[in-house]
């Protein structure tokens, strides 16, 4: 009952996407000026600089888009048209620069034609062949059952090499971002949970399907697309794949469930290419004796995690209310993991989603899913001592409203992704919410509690920051990249650069990229890092089988440009033998560290 009542959610959420873009046309008067009026504001209220959606002729409106913005010889690509019209719409066509002309053909999958014909969403592919290394321009042509005809001409594409569309020249098409090249397989997503072995040069994503699955992707050397290695398909009760933590020296990685009670289930991760293997699993389940009898507790749905390998712990993070932190003994070798300890939160201290440690300073700390959220300091414990709480930052402000004559809470939204600069000792934490926020949080010396320092806000569409990767020691300068899980009108995800700020300064707002996809790639929903080789790898949260979850690979850049698009990974279906079990849902971002690339 729970899935379908999952899936169904899945399949609302991602029809929002299309279906946000034909209601906000619905609400446009079709006699527009050439550019649309209906300019985003800030906070202001002033009209922000050369924000437009779209082109028309005051007859005709065209939102066009177009994946990948970067193609090879062979690859296919696609062009989309969100139009709406006075008249009846009776062609969309896309002449591809000389190239092909490709017609465009009513998009069910993404909304669809309004019953008029005169709204809705069309659709092409071409395969690319006679591609020289040069900028391409789309002109987009819409005509009505009058014979009226409105072209755009603001789509380009390119073939380049290493990003470059002239030799030479240090001026990159979209100020450096490119999709080099992707792998495409059958349906796979829902991967909720992530994390990468560098040394290696591999990532592990575990599915939200019952029961869960184990995908290896190999993440590429240089500019060469991650590609998918292998998967295994966990034991029944071992579903919901939602956090994980790895231990690369050791060769395995340990996953957590969305269950009741909590599963940990123990993951080797294969020499090379070879799969990944099921070890084991522990149901987290703390016992104790109450008058000589045994009382059972249960930790239930372990939401996020962190690994102090040295030691052989993970702390897993339950979305419960209030909140626990459930130390688990990782178990040497082939040993299956235990639960060595727990603690409670406090009231209010509900549903942990995101968390971070510091091994040095043995601190854990656990973002709470509420508004007001809190970030909550955790003192790991020594050997099988449990993990002991700290303090919390609540992450609000009080503001005085003098014409009411009352102090006000101003909460900063709902905690969705943190990452943590422990040399500077700072928590930078992206909220849930449209837009989205950035707090920082200073973690305290010692056993201080943490102290939320401040907040920017993003741009409006640069919401539900549920992916984050930092990367303290860019030769680029400190950042971190958040990923969006979703935006207002959005339909591509967003790759938001932030500045750290020194010391107790607030982060600044850098850049943002869109990542492409047309609806494709709309969700980033988590993050990892591989700092040296400088590589990110965004995950995506599709939310219905029909479209297969993605590894977007793209590389970190100077702070005040855009990072580069590589590629993109399309993982595959289930092949039939498990209900459920498709690898979908990516939620990960990494960077990889070796090569200036």
């Amino acid at each position: 009952m729970w899935s379908t009542f999952s899936s169904a959610v899945r399949l609302q959420r991602c029809a929002l996407a299309a279906c946000t873009f034909l209601f906000v046309l619905a609400l446009v008067p079709v006699s527009l000026a050439r550019d649309y009026p209906g300019e985003p504001v800030d906070r202001s209220g002033e009209p922000l600089a050369g924000a437009r959606i779209g082109t028309s002729d005051g007859r005709i409106h065209v939102i066009p888009s177009l994946t990948p913005y970067s193609i090879k010889n062979g690859e296919t690509l696609t062009v989309s048209a969100v139009v709406r019209s006075e008249r009846p719409v009776a062609s969309v066509e896309a002449e591809l620069g000389g190239l092909a002309t490709v017609i465009l053909r009513p998009d069910g999958t993404r909304g669809g034609v309004s019953a008029d014909a005169a709204t809705g969403v069309w659709t092409g592919q071409w395969r690319a062949q006679g591609l020289e290394e040069r900028i391409y321009t789309v002109a987009l042509t819409v005509t009505d059952v009058t014979g009226h005809s409105f072209t755009d001409g603001t789509l380009t594409f390119t073939d380049p090499i290493a990003g470059h569309w002239e030799p030479g020249t240090t001026d990159y098409p979209n100020a450096g971002m490119r999709r080099l090249d992707r792998e495409v397989f059958l349906t796979e997503g829902d991967l909720e949970a992530a994390v990468i072995d560098t040394e290696n040069g591999y990532a592990y994503f575990g599915t939200r399907t019952s029961p869960g699955r184990v995908v290896k992707v190999a993440l590429g050397e240089g500019t060469e697309p991650a590609r998918r290695v292998g998967a295994i398909t966990l034991e029944d009760g071992e579903n919901d794949l939602v956090s994980a933590v790895i231990d690369p020296a050791n060769g395995y990685a340990y996953f957590g469930t969305n269950t009741y009670p909590g599963r940990v289930v123990k993951v080797a991760l294969g020499e090379g290419d070879e799969p990944p293997r099921r070890v084991n699993s522990a149901l987290t389940v703390s016992t104790t004796w109450v008058g000589g009898s045994p009382l059972h507790v249960p930790h239930n749905k372990l939401r996020c995690a962190v690994i102090d390998a040295e030691n052989g712990y993970a702390y897993f993070g339950t979305d419960t209310a209030p909140g626990r932190v459930v130390k688990v003994s990782l178990g040497g070798g082939s040993a299956p993991p235990q639960v060595a300890g727990y603690r409670v939160l406090e009231e209010g201290e509900n549903y942990l989603r995101a968390a971070v440690i510091d091994t040095e300073h043995g601190y854990a700390y656990f973002a709470a899913y509420a508004n007001p959220g809190w970030l909550v300091k955790v003192a790991l414990g020594g050997g099988d001592a449990p993990p002991e709480r700290i303090g919390a930052a609540w992450l609000a402000v009080m503001v005085y409203n003098p014409i009411a004559g009352i102090w006000m809470v101003m909460p900063d939204g709902h905690p969705a992704s943190a990452v943590i600069n422990t040399a500077s000792g700072h928590v930078y934490i992206g909220t849930d919410r449209e837009p989205g926020g950035v707090v920082k949080v200073a973690v305290g010396e010692s056993d201080e509690p943490p102290v939320r320092l401040n907040r920017i806000w993003l741009e409006p569409g640069e919401g539900f920051l549920r992916a984050a990767a930092i990367h303290p020691d860019s030769p680029f300068g400190p950042a971190v990249y958040f990923g969006t899980g979703f935006g207002h009108g959005e339909l591509e995800g967003k790759v938001i650069t932030v500045c750290l700020g020194e010391g107790d300064l607030p982060p600044e707002r850098l850049t943002v990229m869109e990542v492409g996809g047309w609806g494709e790639e709309l969700y980033l929903h988590s993050a990892l890092i591989d700092p040296a080789n400088l590589n990110l790898y965004f995950g995506t949260y599709t939310g219905e089988e029909a479209f297969p979850g993605r590894v977007v690979k793209m590389k970190a850049a100077p702070a005040d440009t855009l990072p580069f698009h590589i590629s993109s990974l399309v993982l595959q279906a289930s092949q039939g033998f498990v209900s459920g079990g498709n690898e979908r849902e990516l939620i990960s971002a990494v960077i990889s560290p070796a090569e200036d690339q």
